[in-house]
């Protein structure tokens, strides 16, 4: 049967195909005819291309009958026919660069071919920007993609990332990451170099599903760089910098303020935790001692933050031949963090080799890097009991109590009171914690074409890491006597992953009879396992003269040992199919059939397709060459997605151990459901591009619509079951959005060119079922029908009693009350999801120098701010931390307006699910400017040399409490906060 559907296609395919053998030479240059260098040159609807060399000229080998298309970023792309001519010289003109490439996947379409909302992100935006984590260096620059940073710890990764919404509750909700064709975690991406990245596609919409069960949550696909046939060039680029610390809008009480705040309830008869400076009973200290505290007032800013160095280097070398082309990188950075002991390091190295030998293709590439990041300090430990408060260095900004000092007479360090005992600056100077990741991303592919546009290909690809994660808290640190056996602890963890893809295809890409059809399929196999490993210890009572471990006793405390094994596998096959007439009318579908192993045997298939039509209206005869409607396409998709990102032991029962009347037995621990299936998500796309008045205004417009189905909840069971939740699909989310992006030329000649830019995105989510759950928690909101997931779940707060000094809620029939009860809880404070999101900016080129400015926001999400009530009026705590000045506006006397309850209403700690703590999360944000100079006439074999200045993270507008806004997610507490980065670089070319 697959003979006879393969046989009239290959016939077909030999019926069309044409010779490549004529050779095209010329020049290209710009308006002022000086020579553009490195402008791709490429033969429409192939892979054949080269680039333009020191003096402007190329050579190509085309088929007779071949379409150039010539493309440069920040000028025009020009398409012409070679009809018959062998030298054919082009005149590039200033503007916008037209991507007629956008990679997908397993294909390369031309723009105007697309039917999809699929966007580009320009790698222009993203090199040389001090931040070393790809995600991070995403935010705003595509519509649909809301990446919240969450930490501005050098190297780490973003806390949210997702495209058009969030689509699932349990199920994974991170975007599927491709590197050159290899599935990537985007944990890893700390590792690998972003200035080695070609090109950037973020597929939003039905057209993903070509990825299937991995696609549900949209596909980002990054390509690495690759040589160029040409002379060798040698590329040279380094940065320093200086991170300096961030905006926050929190003020904290001074000595004298808190003294006397302190003194203030004293004399109402506040005891509790007025013991550091007052007796338990309230009575007044000593006046010398009072005297002496005066003379301290201790800034934590001082003592935890710093200022942090940034450097880089970076050498890449490329050029070659047809038969051989390469690329061959190598980088390192440093970056210090603001936090003491906080610093990131990384080495990368890349290489490529790719050409043609005949009918044969290969390319051949390796990403490779190693980094280590040094950690302020543990932000959780068990061992101690107290979360993660004490021991994260951020709240020691805000607990610290300004008159205690660092120091004891003798220089030992102080038991800190607001530390728990502990002492930050001990943690930075004593304490060791690493993490140390090698990283490898390699990739083999070899092709070969039958005929002209019929290729089979096949390629092997490997994501490998190691992770070792260390952390040594010596005997003779302040904590290290609270932990078990009282001496310190030792612990190294070291995780290995080893995953593996493996791609056969076969592909017909070819214009037909006279042209105006063209036909693109490609059809496949893949093959994709997953697998890790993870050993450790944790070692106790540690010798200070040996802290290598071997001095740990096992007489005082028993060392722990773990360990974990997990594997995962899914075979896949694909066909897509698109076809394209006179330019004009597209129309494309494909399906993907999935089986994973976390699925159990009756459900371990899924299928998942699409299809997606468009119609170029500008190639119409009647608006052909229309000056001031330079392009309007129109586009429609449909598909499903599918997602499989799941526990991989999830159909599994498990059994623990326990006992009965004395004897010993194993009991199940966590029941496993084998009926576990596909969650599956509908994706409708409607969009629009347009480019008018002579292309100075582009933009594009996409509405959507996405319907999770079968979602994965975690369902309560009878204790009878001896498990607490069962893993089932029951339930029915929508996502539901419009996409604006938008850029126009203020003014454009041949030497300027200011351009306004922007893109923004409004996405509504709602859970339409639960399947007769009708609603339950997960942590601090409540999911529930009708309602967007993450909705707040707190009691209403109304505000200060002005006759008492009370704090006022509301009970669930709108009564006022001074009584909080947990089960007056409502969900009308909003989600924590934005709304809104986008990014703005202006760009300016004046001959050789340019310069940018870039803008962020969010709007239409609220937070839980869970610092607020460590500072609100918590009497317990009142002598061992600080306090915001907000306080000292405390109720005194009855008739008084404020926001600050008075001394009788007691703890607040015991109202912090009330909307007390609810805050707008929306911010505004001068996200980074840029300005530089780039030198191209240059004596010697110097291509250039660019000189540019450029800071991140400059200023926020937030009403939001505390910190840089964009570091939150649902609950905040104590993040790390994004530095504001300053950074200076030089680039060189030979």
């Amino acid at each position: 049967m697959k003979v006879k559907f393969l046989l009239p296609v290959i016939l077909m395919m030999l019926a069309s195909s044409g010779i490549m053998a004529q050779k095209i030479s010329g020049v290209v240059t710009d308006e002022n005819g000086e020579a553009l260098i490195g402008v791709t040159v490429l033969e429409k609807t192939t892979n054949n291309g080269t680039i333009t060399d020191l003096e402007g000229n190329y050579t190509i080998n085309v088929s007779d009958d071949a379409v150039l298309v010539f493309s440069y970023v920040g000028y025009e792309s020009q398409e012409i026919e070679v009809s018959g001519r062998s030298e054919i010289n082009v005149t590039l003109r200033t503007g916008i660069e037209l991507t007629t490439v956008v990679v997908l996947g397993y294909q390369t379409k031309e723009k105007e071919e697309i039917t999809g909302a699929v966007s580009t992100v320009s790698t222009d935006l993203i090199e040389q920007i001090p931040i070393a984590n790809l995600d991070n260096l995403l935010q705003g620059k595509a519509p649909g993609l809301v990446i919240q940073s969450g930490s501005g710890q050098p190297g780490s990764n973003a806390t949210n990332v997702a495209i058009r919404g969030i689509t699932s509750i349990n199920g994974g909700t991170a975007p599927y990451y491709l590197l050159d064709g290899v599935p990537i975690n985007a944990q890893d991406f700390s590792a690998l170099n972003p200035n080695d990245i070609e090109s950037i596609s973020v597929l939003k919409d039905a057209s993903a599903s070509i990825y299937g069960s991995q696609a549900a949550n949209g596909v980002i696909i990054i390509t690495s760089k690759k040589g160029h046939i040409g002379k060798t060039q040698i590329d040279f680029k380094t940065q320093f910098g200086i991170s300096l610390r961030p905006q926050d809008n929190i003020d904290l009480m001074t000595t004298e303020e808190l003294l006397s705040f302190e003194n203030y309830l004293a004399s109402q008869g506040a005891g509790g935790g007025l013991g550091a400076v007052y007796g338990p009973d309230g009575s007044s200290p000593n006046p010398a001692l009072l005297d002496s505290l005066r003379n301290i007032n201790t800034n934590y800013e001082d003592v935890i933050l710093r200022k942090g160095i940034t450097h880089s280097y970076e050498l890449a070398i490329s050029g070659g031949t047809e038969n051989l082309k390469y690329y061959v990188s190598g980088n390192y950075f440093s970056q210090q963090g603001i936090v003491k002991n906080s610093n990131f390091t990384r080495g990368t190295f890349k290489t490529n080799l790719s050409g043609t030998l005949g009918k044969f293709s290969y390319d051949i590439g390796m990403n490779a890097g190693y980094s280590v990041s040094d950690l302020p300090s543990s932000f959780t430990n068990a061992d101690a009991g107290d979360g993660d408060i004490y021991q994260n260095p951020i709240s020691g900004i805000y607990w610290g109590i300004p008159y205690e000092s660092i120091y004891q007479p003798d220089g030992s360090f102080s038991p800190l009171l607001g530390a728990g005992g502990d002492n930050w600056v001990d943690q930075f100077e004593n304490w060791e914690q690493t993490e140390k990741n090698l990283k490898m991303v390699g990739r083999a592919k070899l092709s070969y074409e039958i005929i002209r546009g019929l290729k089979v290909a096949s390629s092997i690809g490997l994501d490998y890491s190691q992770l070792n994660t260390h952390e040594l808290i010596p005997p003779d640190a302040l904590f290290g006597a609270q932990v078990p056996g009282n001496s310190g602890r030792l612990q190294n963890i070291n995780t290995d992953s080893k995953d593996y893809v493996i791609t056969s295809t076969v592909s017909y890409r070819n214009y037909l009879g006279d042209k105006r059809h063209l036909l693109d399929i490609i059809a496949g196999n893949e093959l994709i396992r997953d697998g890790g490993e993870s050993y450790g210890y944790v070692a106790y009572s540690l010798n200070p003269k040996d802290l290598s471990g071997s001095g740990a006793s096992e007489t005082t405390t028993t060392p722990g040992i773990s360990g974990s094994f997990s594997r995962e596998s899914q075979v896949s096959l694909f066909l897509n199919g698109a076809y394209t007439f006179n330019n004009r009318y597209n129309i494309s579908g494909g399906i993907r059939r999935d089986a994973s192993s976390v699925f159990g045997d009756n459900n371990k298939w899924g299928n998942f397709w699409n299809v997606g039509a468009s119609w170029v209206a500008t190639n119409e005869s009647f608006l052909k060459g229309n000056k001031n409607l330079n392009l309007l396409k129109i586009r429609v998709s449909y598909g499903t997605l599918g997602n499989a990102n799941i526990d991989r032991a999830a159909k599994f029962t498990s059994y623990g151990s326990t006992s009965y009347n004395g004897n010993t037995g194993q009991v199940p621990s966590t029941i496993g459901d084998p009926n576990v299936k596909w969650e599956t998500t509908k994706s409708a796309n409607i969009g629009v591009d347009f480019e008018i008045i002579n292309r100075r205004i582009r933009g594009s417009v996409d509405i959507y619509n996405k319907r999770t189905e079968d979602f994965f909840q975690q369902v309560d069971l009878s204790l009878t079951t001896g498990s607490t939740s069962l893993l089932r699909n029951a339930g029915t989310m929508r996502n539901r959005g419009i996409e604006v992006g938008l850029s126009a030329d203020l003014y454009r000649d041949k030497k300027t060119t200011i351009t306004l830019r922007g893109n923004w995105a409004m996405n509504k989510n709602l859970v339409l079922d639960l399947e007769g759950v009708n609603e339950f928690e997960s942590g601090t909101f409540l999911v529930q029908e009708g309602l967007p997931y993450g909705s707040h779940y707190v009691v209403p707060f109304v505000g200060i009693d002005p006759a008492t000094g009370l704090p006022l809620y509301k009970d669930t029939e709108g009564n006022v009350t001074t009584t909080f009860d947990i089960n007056n809880r409502t969900t009308d404070y909003g989600s924590y999801l934005p709304i809104h999101s986008g990014n703005f900016g202006l760009d300016v080129r004046i001959q050789n120098f340019y310069a940018s400015v870039d803008f962020n926001f969010m709007a239409g999400h609220t937070i839980l701010n869970l610092q607020l009530p460590q500072y609100s009026l918590d009497i317990g705590s009142v002598g061992i931390q600080n306090f915001l000045t907000d306080l000292l506006d405390i109720w005194t006397e009855p008739g008084q307006i404020t926001d600050i309850q008075g001394v009788a209403a007691g703890s607040a700690l015991s109202a912090i699910e009330s909307s007390r703590y609810i805050e707008d999360g929306s911010f505004l944000k001068l996200k980074g400017i840029r300005a530089g100079y780039r030198i191209t006439k240059v004596p010697g074999n110097m291509r250039y040399i660019n000189v540019y200045a450029q800071a991140q993270n400059l200023y926020f507008w937030s009403s939001l409490t505390g910190g840089d806004p964009e570091t939150w997610d649902n609950v905040t507490f104590y993040n790390y906060p994004n530095p504001r980065i300053v950074t200076f670089g030089v680039d060189f070319g030979f």
